[in-house]
């Protein structure tokens, strides 16, 4: 982190390193029943995500994050901080994030906020 300390950003503005994540969509859960709904969806597309990967010679996702962007159009007034995740190497895991937010979406658990022709934006908030 010496390259923010010469700049003064705090890395404590930054999300744990164990706690990065790819956002799929957001989902409003009220209850447990909807809590264990998602669950069980989750489980539910365990097996194909792992037929998905496996199909396609890995044993694993490995991907690479580039930039930095903003959730909004004033930078003076940010909420969220991500980073893009690389288009190389990461179709497969641009149709694994696909289906996961399609099934979701199938199943009531997910709205569709608004349409984009090539999927979800994968990205990492930071």
């Amino acid at each position: 982190m010496t390259s923010f300390t010469s700049h003064k950003i705090d890395k404590t503005l930054f999300q744990n390193p164990y706690k990065l994540h790819i956002t799929i969509a957001t989902c409003v859960l009220l209850n447990k029943n909807e809590i264990e709904r998602c669950n069980n969806l989750l489980n539910d597309l365990e097996s194909e995500i792992k037929d998905l990967i496996s199909s396609n010679m890995q044993s694993s996702l490995v991907f690479n994050l580039k930039g930095l962007e903003i959730m909004n159009d004033d930078p003076s007034d940010v909420d969220v901080l991500y980073a893009q995740i690389c288009q190389e190497n990461s179709a497969i895991l641009q149709v694994i994030v696909d289906s996961i937010y399609d099934r979701f979406f199938a199943a009531g658990i997910a709205q569709k906020s608004f349409e984009r022709s090539n999927g979800v934006k994968m990205h990492v908030t930071l």
